[in-house]
């Protein structure tokens, strides 16, 4: 619970002038407005409190306790009430200024707002590159191992190839080397010779 006797946007105004000015610490302790020094007869402000940020309406607030006194203000301003708008009163310093103030904050929050948010979404991409990176290496270790299993295969299915034809020659040479078997010898259906002619026979005698 705030009041708005503390408040930096409790303001006073002028009746010549539409400028909202700071409320001195005098006034905040107790509601006694001081004189125009030109007019020593007149008021150097109007007799209600004004809210800058318009939060609440004090004029009406005071007149609802019915006839104006000093006394009332002070009720009022020390009224303890919740107040999203309210700002600590620095002193020397006008509403207006204290809006400024408020804005330079808001403003200086939102930038580091904006400052994380956009170092939380390089932090997002720098580890989502990261995140590429090792899935491609990945990739390429599993295409990599994949390859190497397939060369392995792939000389293995060689070298048995190799390997049996070999076997294949070897016993080829061997089958086509061996000594061959004759058979038995045929006679031969040429005419003897006259060598070998028989002798005629003897003539029988008449």
């Amino acid at each position: 619970m705030v009041h708005c006797a503390d408040c930096g946007f409790l303001s006073v105004q002028k009746p010549s002038s539409p400028e909202l000015e700071e409320t001195d610490g005098d006034l905040r302790r107790r509601w006694m407005l001081p004189s125009d020094p030109s007019r020593p007869s007149y008021k150097l402000y109007k007799d209600c409190p004004v809210c800058f940020a318009n939060a609440v309406n004090l004029a009406e607030e005071i007149a609802a306790y019915g006839e104006f006194r000093p006394e009332t203000v002070d009720a009022v301003i020390r009224f303890e009430r919740d107040c999203p708008r309210f700002t600590p009163w620095r002193r020397g310093f006008s509403p207006k200024e204290h809006y400024e103030m408020i804005q330079m904050d808001e403003m200086r929050r939102w930038q580091e707002r904006q400052r994380e948010s956009d170092r939380q979404w390089q932090e997002a991409q720098r580890q989502s590159e990261r995140d590429w990176q090792e899935q491609q290496a990945l990739a390429n270790r599993e295409w990599q191992q994949k390859e190497q299993r397939t060369t392995r295969r792939l000389q293995i299915a060689l070298a048995f190839m190799a390997g049996a034809f070999g076997l294949l020659g070897a016993f080829g040479s061997r089958f086509f080397s061996a000594p061959q078997q004759q058979g038995p010898a045929v006679p031969s259906l040429a005419a003897p010779s006259s060598a070998q002619q028989p002798a005629p026979a003897p003539k029988q005698e008449q």
